[in-house]
């Protein structure tokens, strides 16, 4: 494990530069566009500018490394813009050093636990970051065509891919690991990226740790940011929804950052155009209602009716496959049958949607009473998503509404102090909604929720000195308690923290207190200390024989492997660790793409690649959708193959076998 720390911290601080950097983008083209004007109300929307600027110039770059002649340029003319304006860059930047501890302990936590194993180490990595993995090393190797490297014949779409084209060129530029740059600089990044969103939105204040806890909760649970790491980029947009309707924007300008919001949406998370759309016509409404003639009016809603119709044309041509998955829900029964279960099976997951339930109701109220419309009209979009339709998750809605939330609410500190009881009821209880939903146990959890609350509770509040390692202190001690297996006692410390923060008497014996527990229980837990005992899901073998695939086949060839099925489960329909070859796959992980919703396609697939392992049909006489050069076949050790099989390479688990033609 010590041989992954240098390279853990140098992406969870790559995050941090990268994050900078696309503000800097952004601030740097307004300020050579608009000299003089990359102040609070035009510097909101440098984030969403830069967002669009990075993710261009990275996909041109591996469209075709000839593109790069005008990519590079474009970046650098727009980071030479930041000499026009840095001295306004000082506050901002400083509230980013008062997250950074937090942001790197968040990436850094979370890139120990989800790394990818190696020839000595097992990992915890599962699920969909191991296909955005693949998404981004195929991207890396090729945009035309952008290949499904798990199934044959299926490519790779266009939307949700920001962070795939951004880590897919830097790793023409530096030693990027894929599985870190989503596991760790990605959420790194997203933290950071907020932090420096306030310093340019909103002057720092004491009294304000309710709010930084709940910010905490802007993502779902901490490891969503991993199990999608689009999200990472896209809530940061809400700096930019909030000038929206906070300032009154001149048409044209109006409608350019529309665009480029929707273009940053789609790229990162689609149904952030939800909350887009709410924003927008709140916006509308408030500041150019007075200027909407019926000419205009017509003309407008057929605009807008045309953009929804090209958002869901676009949809549906890229994803259509998903749209059978949508099904009605009801959250709040969930919420009642997970209450109910309670009383005789006590789980943490179970009782994660009333919190959640709880906590969103909390927070309409306290919006009610502050009076902030746009806010509300976002949460009620976000309710309206999350509550009533599943299939797909909508939590972006949700997260972004928070983010608009704690932005209108510093707008207007007298009702934060008004309302002090109403903010922390729903900080508190959507925030231990996130704890208890991380699918990597009550544990973890609890370590990437005080993390993520280090970052985001230090950069809302203005700290002295012994409030500020009173407050780090009392964090490294809860943390240091729920790794040694006592996460309800890491709790109660973590409400010690809080009250840290409020009062600075408190601060010198409270940090005593809590790192006196946290070095005690680390000392007595022995082997038991660490973030998960969970059993891992990939392995040194699985390391082995997929290395041995990339060594061994050439890149026009093709791998039928038996690690796959009809189910969603680790080696079947969710084994997506096979594209770290970056080779292509007859049939491996196949549950986010349209084989998922077709099921007599996807059995009659697996017939196939059934019958070429077992030696009954040759590969060549498949319906590919292209040539390929040579076959291979990469089994368990325990099954038994056809005579013509060659073996190449084995390990205690795993075999690869040239399929002789």
């Amino acid at each position: 494990m010590a041989d992954l720390i240098p390279s853990i911290l140098a992406h969870a601080f790559g995050g941090v530069a990268l994050a900078v950097l696309v503000w800097g983008l952004g601030l740097g083209a307004i300020a050579l566009a608009q000299p003089g004007r990359a102040d609070r109300r035009t510097g909101a929307h440098a984030y969403a500018l830069g967002l669009a600027i990075a993710t261009v110039a990275a996909g041109a770059y591996l469209f075709s490394p000839w593109l790069a002649i005008g990519a590079v340029p474009l970046l650098l003319v727009c980071l030479a813009g930041l000499v026009r304006i840095r001295a306004s860059l000082r506050a901002p930047l400083l509230r980013t050093l008062a997250a950074v501890p937090g942001a790197v302990g968040l990436g850094t936590a979370l890139g120990f636990l989800l790394h990818a194993p190696t020839s000595r180490l097992n990992s915890n990595a599962y699920g969909d970051m191991l296909y955005y993995v693949s998404k981004q090393l195929s991207a890396g190797q090729s945009l035309r065509p952008f290949r499904d490297f798990l199934v044959e014949g299926e490519h790779g779409t266009y939307i949700e891919t920001a962070p795939t084209f951004i880590g897919g060129a830097l790793s023409h530029i530096l030693p990027v690991n894929a599985f870190l740059f989503q596991t760790t600089l990605l959420p790194a990044f997203l933290l950071t990226a907020v932090a420096f969103g306030f310093g340019l939105a909103s002057p720092r204040s004491s009294g304000l740790a309710w709010m930084g806890l709940l910010l905490v909760t802007m993502a779902a649970y901490p490891t969503w940011l991993t199990e999608s790491p689009p999200v990472a980029l896209a809530l940061p947009l809400a700096f930019s929804l909030h000038a929206l309707y906070r300032d009154r924007t001149p048409a044209r300008i109006f409608a350019a950052l529309m665009l480029v919001l929707a273009f940053d949406f789609v790229l990162t998370k689609g149904f952030g155009l939800l909350t887009l759309g709410a924003v927008a016509a709140t916006a509308v409404f408030t500041h150019h209602r007075g200027a909407i003639t019926r000419g205009r009016a017509a003309v407008l809603t057929a605009a807008m009716i045309a953009a929804a119709a090209a958002a869901v044309i676009a949809f549906v041509a890229a994803f259509g496959w998903l749209v059978v998955l949508f099904h009605a829900k009801f959250l709040p029964t969930t919420a009642y049958h997970g209450l109910r279960s309670e009383f005789t099976v006590r789980s943490t997951q179970q009782l994660a949607p009333a919190l959640e339930v709880a906590g969103e109701l909390a927070l309409v109220a306290l919006l009610l009473r502050a009076r902030l419309v746009a806010p509300l009209a976002a949460l009620a979009v976000a309710i309206a998503g999350t509550w009533f339709v599943g299939g797909h998750g909508l939590d972006i809605t949700i997260g972004i509404a928070i983010v608009l939330a704690a932005l209108s609410l510093l707008d207007v500190p007298a009702v934060i102090e008004r309302e002090r009881a109403l903010l922390a009821l729903a900080a508190v209880l959507l925030a231990l909604s996130a704890w208890f939903r991380d699918i990597s146990g009550i544990r973890a959890g609890f370590v990437f929720c005080a993390l993520f609350a280090a970052a985001t509770v230090a950069f809302v509040e203005r700290w002295d000195t012994r409030r500020a390692v009173g407050f780090g202190c009392v964090v490294a001690g809860g943390t240091l308690v729920a790794l040694g297996g006592h996460p309800v006692a890491a709790a109660a410390l973590a409400a010690a923290a809080l009250v840290v923060a409020g009062v600075p008497r408190l601060a010198v014996p409270a940090a005593a207190g809590a790192l006196a527990a946290g070095v005690a229980v680390a000392a007595a837990s022995g082997s038991g200390f660490g973030l998960t005992q969970a059993p891992a899901t990939l392995t040194s073998a699985d390391y082995g024989i997929w290395r041995a695939v990339r060594a061994v086949a050439p890149p026009d060839g093709l791998v039928f492997t038996s690690l796959t099925g009809d189910r969603i489960s680790g080696y079947e329909g969710w084994d997506y660790y096979p594209g770290v070859a970056r080779r292509q796959l007859y049939l491996a992980g196949w549950s986010d793409s349209p084989l998922l919703v077709k099921p007599h396609i996807r059995r009659a697939r697996l017939a196939s690649n059934a019958a070429v392992l077992q030696g009954r049909t040759r590969p060549a006489q498949l319906d590919l959708s292209r040539r390929y050069s040579s076959f291979f076949a990469v089994i368990r050790r325990s099954e038994p193959v056809p005579p013509s099989f060659s073996l190449v390479y084995e390990n205690d688990r795993f075999a690869l076998y040239r399929i002789e033609s």
